[in-house]
């Protein structure tokens, strides 16, 4: 009898498995699909993304994401979905989507990319500076060894700057190059 429920055991898991890989080879059919989509019917005029298509796709891959939490695919799909609110004009999503990367994914290469994404958003779509020099700062204090930390720097010394100090600074930078 013991044999019966461990061969019944073993079976039930094994069917378990294989419908766990079903539901998630299907679930990332439906992103690629959706994103194949959005980036079909892309308004070529304003390089905007059909925003109900971008929705869905934020909103299955947000439910990818919370069904396979350790997969290691899932932060991708997050990542890409955030790119793509970003792309619908959707910035609060993109925001918090690449903030669910950052805090949830710390082994994930692009992990310092969301976070830097994030202070780009915030000051370039959204205007809001405050925000954004405090998410370049964190990005320079945890990831000061990163490829673009020292764009990073020119960035955040540029962002107080009006526009006609920013004119007078690269004039400076370029004599000085000039000079050379």
């Amino acid at each position: 009898m013991y044999k019966f429920y461990s061969c019944l055991a073993l079976i039930l898991c094994f069917v378990a498995c294989q419908s766990e890989q079903q539901k998630q080879s299907q679930m990332r059919a439906e992103i690629k699909k959706l994103e194949r989509q959005l980036t079909t019917k892309m308004d070529t005029a304003t390089f905007q993304l059909d925003s109900k298509i971008a929705k869905e796709l934020v909103e299955k891959s947000e439910a990818y994401a919370a069904t396979f939490p350790k997969d290691s695919s899932s932060a991708d799909v997050l990542f890409r979905a955030a790119d793509m609110a970003r792309g619908a004009r959707n910035f609060g999503k993109a925001i918090q989507l690449w903030g669910n990367v950052h805090d949830n994914f710390p082994n994930y290469a692009r992990t310092p990319d969301a976070l830097f994404l994030q202070a780009f958003t915030f000051e370039n779509d959204l205007g809001d500076k405050e925000t954004a020099k405090r998410y370049y700062e964190k990005f320079l204090q945890m990831y000061p060894q990163n490829p673009i930390a020292e764009q990073v720097k020119q960035l955040l010394s540029m962002l107080d700057k009006s526009p006609e100090e920013m004119i007078k600074a690269f004039q400076a930078m370029n004599e000085k190059l000039n000079t050379k």
